[in-house]
């Protein structure tokens, strides 16, 4: 097989391979290739070049997406898997990120927790179940979530009058509007309900 290329619009590169278009790439990774015109090359050494263009690609890919918010190992990977290419280059890239300090769930899961038990007031509930889904494990999840010893009732009360001052809680209207935004943060509706009939009584 003949390989041949030709340069295109914003530093890419088209491989030909015996005057078929067969990918593209960027100039970085062709000149790390050592690629040469009308260059002879095999089966195994074609598998090899498209081999390195993939990582090439995922990783630039992985790192774009990295500079736009923090990522679980999980959620990266599910992202770089969408784009439709081998699993195992997926993990060599992974891994290199991982050895580069660019990707470490426990700090994902700190800044992670602290967004949304400080910020977003939701429950521990919801807070297990996101990280749950994002592919951080339990015993990550309830050493972190150990250091936010608070009693949800508590917290729920706390909650209500930061954000809703002295709303009337007796007001039906008022009273299902909290209710909601509460069930929504995930807390139990058994402490809602302690904290909405305590809060009115007073």
């Amino acid at each position: 097989m003949k390989i041949k290329y030709k340069t295109g619009k914003g530093e890419k590169v088209h491989i030909y391979i015996d005057n078929q278009y067969s990918f593209t790439t960027d100039l970085n990774t062709f000149y790390s290739l050592n690629l040469h015109e009308n260059e002879e090359i095999d089966e195994e050494k074609l598998t090899y070049i498209k081999e390195k263009v993939d990582f090439s690609y995922l990783y630039n890919s992985a790192i774009k997406i990295l500079s736009l918010r923090a990522h679980s190992e999980k959620e990266l990977k599910d992202k770089l898997l969408r784009k439709n290419r081998v699993s195992y280059i997926v993990d060599d890239v992974i891994d290199k990120i991982k050895e580069q300090k660019y990707l470490d769930d426990q700090a994902f899961a700190v800044a992670y927790i602290k967004e949304l038990f400080e910020q977003k007031k939701k429950s521990k509930n919801f807070i297990l179940f996101k990280l749950k889904q994002k592919g951080i494990s339990e015993d990550v999840i309830h050493q972190i979530l150990s250091e936010y010893d608070v009693d949800e009732k508590d917290r729920i009360k706390k909650i209500i009058e930061e954000k809703y001052g002295k709303i009337q809680i007796n007001d039906e209207k008022n009273r299902r509007r909290i209710y909601n935004f509460l069930v929504r943060a995930g807390f139990d509706v058994g402490d809602i309900l302690s904290a909405l009939n305590e809060m009115g009584e007073k």
